[in-house]
């Protein structure tokens, strides 16, 4: 009886960086899980995939962030432009 649930501790506690990403909705949820079942039986795989879990997942609301860039850059296109074109009479 004691053996299972060791065995239950023992894996819980090696995917817990997985688990905490999970709970946390991390959006790189995959690398992490495979950081943690490939390097995790090393100290320095477990304790990277914990920081990791961790670490504030990055959430982009309202914009998707390369076609701002492509905005901000074609108003900056814009503006040499209009800063080139001579004026018309």
């Amino acid at each position: 009886m004691l053996v299972p649930v060791a065995v239950i501790l023992a894996v819980a506690g090696y995917f817990l960086p997985f688990l905490v990403a999970d709970h946390r909705k991390h959006n790189n949820l995959p690398a992490i899980f495979a950081l943690n079942l490939l390097l995790g039986w090393t100290i320095v795989g477990w304790i990277a995939a914990a920081v990791w879990a961790f670490s504030r997942p990055t959430v982009f609301i309202g914009c998707n962030p390369p076609s701002s860039v492509a905005a901000v850059l074609t108003h900056h296109e814009n503006q040499e432009t209009e800063r080139t074109r001579p004026d018309r009479p």
